[in-house]
C-alpha cells in the first residue's frame, strides 16, 4: 500500500510538472506569434507611411508652386500612420537589431516632425507676411518647404531600405568614431593655463 501511494505521488508530481511545462510552452508560443504579428503590422504601417511621405512631398511641390505664383496653399493634411508604432512598438523593440531600432526611431520621429511643420506652416507664413520680418517671405518659405520635402523623401528612402532588409547605419554604429562633423566642439588647449609659466 505504501509503495502504491509513493508511485501515485510521483505520477501526480510528474503530471503537475508536465502540465506546467505545456502551459509555459503554450504561453511562450502565443507570445511569439503575437510579436510576429505585430512586426508584420509595423512593416505594413511603414509601407503605408512610405506612400504617405510621397503624397505629402507632392503636396509640398504644389505649395511651392503656389508661393511662386504669389499665393499660398495651406499645409494641413492627414498625419502619418502611427497606431502600431505608438501602441505596440515598445513591446516588440527587443525583436529588432540595434540598427533596425535606430531606423524605426528616426523614421517615425521624422514623419511626425515634418507633419507638424506642414500643419503649422500656414499660420507661420501668415505671421511672417503680416509682421514683415522677412524681406520676401514668399522666397524664404519656398526654401523652408523645399527642406521639408527633402526630409520627407529621405524618410521614404529609409523606409524602403528598412523594408528591403537593408537598413542604413543612421547613427554611425559601424564607425569606431563619429565623423569629424559630428565629433562636437574642439577640446580646449590645456597646455597654457593659469598654472603654466610662460617664459
Amino acid at each position: 500500500m505504501e509503495h502504491l501511494v509513493s508511485i501515485l505521488s510521483q505520477e501526480w508530481l510528474l503530471g503537475i510538472l508536465v502540465g506546467f511545462g505545456i502551459a509555459e510552452l503554450a504561453q511562450w508560443t502565443r507570445k511569439r506569434t503575437h510579436e510576429r504579428r505585430l512586426k508584420r503590422n509595423l512593416r505594413a504601417e511603414l509601407e503605408a507611411n512610405r506612400r504617405w511621405a510621397l503624397l505629402r512631398a507632392d503636396t509640398v511641390i504644389k505649395m511651392i508652386e503656389a508661393l511662386q505664383a504669389g499665393t499660398y496653399l495651406p499645409g494641413k493634411g492627414i498625419g502619418p500612420f502611427v497606431e502600431v508604432f505608438d501602441g505596440h512598438y515598445a513591446s516588440i523593440l527587443h525583436r529588432f537589431k540595434p540598427i533596425e531600432r535606430d531606423n524605426i526611431h528616426i523614421i517615425y520621429e521624422g514623419l511626425k516632425t515634418y507633419n507638424e511643420l506642414l500643419d503649422d506652416w500656414e499660420s507661420t507664413f501668415i505671421r511672417d507676411l503680416e509682421t514683415k520680418i522677412m524681406a520676401d517671405p514668399f522666397v524664404a518659405h519656398q526654401e523652408l518647404l523645399q527642406n521639408i520635402r527633402e526630409g520627407l523623401l529621405v524618410s521614404k528612402e529609409l523606409i524602403e531600405n528598412f523594408l528591403s532588409k537593408q537598413p542604413r547605419d543612421v547613427l554611425y554604429r559601424a564607425l569606431k568614431r563619429f565623423p569629424a562633423q559630428f565629433s562636437g566642439p574642439a577640446k580646449p588647449d590645456r597646455s597654457v593655463g593659469p598654472n603654466t609659466s610662460i617664459t
